[in-house]
């Protein structure tokens, strides 16, 4: 009888609580159904659940982007790339706005990546 309520306490947190790259899954799925409201919540689950995750990160600054928050898309592209330097597609995201925004670090940011 122990045996059972020990293994009930473990599927049971499993089915409350996602696993990051479900939550990543599913907030990529919605930012591909252009539903970014709803992205962002999933996003910000999932990089709570794994905030060393740059996938988590990299999405949520790109739904970000998207959202017209560029400080904040920002912020979670350079989070990405520090979690993952071998992230082009955040780096070349993340020169992007700070071109927009008019500063140089874009530039070497994008040098980077076309040289």
């Amino acid at each position: 009888m122990l045996l059972v309520a020990w293994l009930a306490v473990p599927a049971a947190s499993w089915l409350v609580r996602p696993s990051a790259g479900r939550l990543i899954t599913e907030g990529a799925e919605l930012s591909r159904q252009s539903r970014w409201p709803e992205a962002i919540s999933v996003l910000d689950r999932a990089a709570a659940a794994a905030p060393r995750n740059a996938e988590a990160h990299f999405l949520k600054g790109v739904v970000l982007e998207r959202l017209r928050r560029p400080a904040e898309a920002a912020d979670e592209l350079e989070a990405a790339v520090l979690l993952d330097a071998s992230r082009a597609d955040a780096y070349f995201l993340l020169a992007r706005l700070y071109e927009k925004a008019g500063v140089p670090r874009g530039l070497d940011l994008a040098a980077r990546w076309t040289a």
